[in-house]
């Protein structure tokens, strides 16, 4: 009997444990496994793309596919984030965020069929740095599911393998022959990438000691592989001679550009300038000129420039040649040559007596030079009292004058009074002696009429 009891309790038991399975709700069902992800493709610019990177590129989008396989139920609330590589870092629309952003809230939806394969294709924007070379690189896909505090990091590879090769191809100055001083010189450069992949950022700027740099860095957002691209510069050379580099700093190499600065030509300039006076006319000035370098000088302007009290003598036969009477051309003047220029001048008779400054300005080219060299010789003209104007100076009554004047008369007064005394006083003397002498006087006369 007891054994009969204990058989039908057990059944009981069985039966209530049956029930509660039977009764039980079907969200207790059994969890399905976590989301196991994958990575089946990581590619740039688009999921589908062939295209390639190349070192330095900003911005640059990049897709990562990634899938997981389960059997029943959704999975919510799954954060996936990328992991970077060392040569690479994150780029954000909105804002200088520099951690990598999640992907938050991602949901696997219920698949249709068991087992099923769920995609999503992951987006971030990349900077990738400019000492990146060509090679192929570790990235992971990191996910932490809301079944487990676990998280899985899924490694994939990307490769970088468009590297691009800039170079300086070609090069142009206008004018080809460069002189000391010369304005506006114009330097063309040519440069060709000839690499797998585009350049971002290019820019290219000049540095020389013997130019002056006028036109100031170019920046070239993206330099696509297989094109070129030709910037000008102006350069102003400054005063120096002989061979004189230019350093053209382009992405993050440089070349040097060679060119030779040729001397303008030198001119010595004398002056020969007599004195003039006002009132006068047809007073000479001579100029020598003389080439002391070494390159011929062509087409030579000589300009007088004087005061307006002085003037270029102008014939009054032909008064026409006012208009250029101040200006000489020579044609050529060869090195060390010399040649002699001679202006006759006017001065007028309001001058007043002083010195004036005056200049002769020169220009001139030498052999494809499309700038005048100009020279500039400063030399004075100085304008002296005529002999009339000297006496009436000397003459002019001033009290100090006066009294000199006064004190000389008197002088001479005195003297003339002291000159009339002495010669009365003399007479006198002599008078007086020729009485005290009467005898003497008579014993020579018949002595001398006894010569006779």
């Amino acid at each position: 009997m007891t054994k009969q009891k204990a058989l039908l309790l057990t059944g009981v038991i069985f039966l209530l444990m049956a029930s509660v399975v039977a009764v039980a709700p079907a969200s207790n069902a059994a969890t399905p496994p976590a989301p196991v992800i994958k990575v089946i493709s990581a590619t740039w610019y688009g999921p589908n793309s062939s295209a390639q990177v190349s070192p330095n590129s900003s911005y640059v989008p990049i897709f990562v596919t990634i899938e997981d396989t389960y059997f029943t139920a959704n999975w919510q609330n799954l954060s996936i984030n990328l992991g970077s590589s060392g040569f690479f870092s994150y780029s954000y629309v909105h804002g200088p965020n520099t951690t990598v952003v999640d992907y938050q809230n991602l949901t696997f939806p219920s698949p249709t069929s068991s087992p099923a394969t769920v995609k999503i294709v992951l987006e971030q924007l990349v900077n990738i740095s400019s000492s990146t070379t060509n090679g192929i690189y570790q990235m992971s896909v990191r996910d932490v599911s809301n079944v487990s505090t676990t998280t899985e990091s899924v490694p994939f590879q990307i490769g970088v393998l468009a590297t691009p090769s800039i170079g300086l191809v070609n090069y142009f100055m206008d004018p080809p022959v460069v002189y000391q001083n010369e304005k506006y010189i114009s330097l063309d450069l040519i440069f060709a990438n000839t690499g797998l992949g585009p350049y971002q950022n290019f820019n290219v700027s000049l540095q020389s000691t013997g130019f002056s740099i006028l036109t100031s860095e170019y920046h070239i957002p993206y330099f696509a592989s297989g094109s070129t691209e030709n910037l000008t510069f102006l350069v102003d050379a400054l005063n120096v001679t002989g061979a004189q580099t230019i350093t053209v700093s382009y992405g993050h190499m440089t070349s040097a550009i060679s060119t030779y600065v040729h001397s303008y030509g030198t001119l010595g300039i004398t002056s020969t300038i007599g004195t003039m006076q006002p009132g006068s006319s047809k007073n000479l000035e001579e100029f020598n000129l003389t080439n002391t370098g070494h390159v011929t000088m062509y087409d030579l302007e000589i300009h007088l420039v004087s005061p307006s009290v002085i003037s270029i003598h102008v014939s009054s036969s032909n008064p026409l040649s006012a208009l250029t009477a101040d200006n000489v051309t020579i044609g050529k003047l060869l090195p060390g040559q010399e040649m002699t220029i001679t202006f006759l001048v006017d001065v007028s008779s309001s001058a007043k007596l002083e010195t004036y400054p005056a200049q002769l300005i020169v220009t001139w080219y030498t052999n494809s030079s499309p700038q005048p060299t100009l020279q500039v010789y400063n030399f004075n003209e100085k304008v002296t009292p005529t002999v009339t104007q000297q006496l009436q100076s000397s003459l002019t009554f001033t009290p100090l004058n006066i009294a000199i004047l006064v004190i000389i008369v008197v002088l001479v007064a005195a003297l003339v009074v002291v000159a009339a005394r002495g010669r009365k006083i003399k007479k006198q003397v002599e008078k007086t002696s020729r009485a005290n002498t009467p005898s003497l006087e008579h014993k020579d006369i018949p002595s001398e009429k006894k010569k006779e």
